[in-house]
C-alpha cells in the first residue's frame, strides 16, 4: 500500500494545477449551464408607419414564464406560459440559422422598411452576452425562402403574445 502511494502521490502532486484549473472550469460551465433565467426579446418596427413598435420580453426565472407585450399606442399587457411552450420556442430559436438571413434576396420585393428582431440570451436582462437576429422587410412569403425557420419562430412568438404576424404590418 505504501509503494503504490509513494507512486501516485508525485504524480498528483506534479499534476495539482490541471486537476485544479479542470476541477474550476467544470464547475463553472456546469453553474452556467445550469442558469434558471433566460430571455428572449423581440422588436418590430416601421418607421414610415405612426405608432408600429411592438415590443416582446419573455423571461424565464424559475419556474416561471413570463410574457410582457407593447404594441403601438396601446397598453402593455403580460401573460404567463408553460414551460413546455417556452422550450417549444427556445428550439424554434435555435435552430435558425444564421447563414439563412445573411443573403438578402428580397430586391424589389421590399416596399416597406420594416425591422423585426429576435434577441435571447441566459440573462434576466439581455447584454453583451445575447445573441440578436434582424431582419428587414420579413413577409409571410418568407416560409418559401432560407428566412422561414426565423418567420417561423416570429409567428411563434407573436402567438404565446396573442398577436398575429399581420399586426405587425
Amino acid at each position: 500500500m505504501q509503494n503504490v502511494m509513494n507512486t501516485i502521490y508525485p504524480i498528483i502532486e506534479k499534476n495539482m494545477k490541471r486537476i485544479y484549473l479542470v476541477s474550476i472550469l467544470f464547475f463553472t460551465v456546469n453553474s452556467f449551464c445550469q442558469s434558471n433565467e433566460f430571455s428572449i426579446e423581440f422588436n418590430h418596427s416601421n418607421p414610415i408607419r405612426v405608432f408600429s413598435e411592438v415590443q416582446i420580453y419573455i423571461k424565464k426565472k424559475e419556474n416561471t414564464i413570463s410574457v410582457f407585450v407593447r404594441s403601438g399606442n396601446s397598453g402593455s399587457k403580460s401573460y404567463k406560459i408553460t414551460i413546455e411552450e417556452f422550450e417549444h420556442l427556445k428550439s424554434k430559436i435555435f435552430s435558425i440559422k444564421p447563414q439563412d438571413l445573411i443573403r438578402d434576396d428580397q430586391g424589389d420585393r421590399c416596399l416597406d422598411s420594416g425591422k423585426t428582431t429576435i434577441e435571447f440570451g441566459e440573462a434576466e436582462y439581455l447584454n453583451s452576452f445575447s445573441v440578436k437576429y434582424a431582419v428587414d422587410c420579413l413577409q409571410s412569403q418568407d416560409e418559401k425562402t432560407p428566412r422561414k425557420d426565423f418567420l417561423e419562430a416570429v409567428k411563434l412568438i407573436l402567438e404565446l403574445s396573442k398577436l398575429k404576424l399581420e399586426d405587425l404590418h
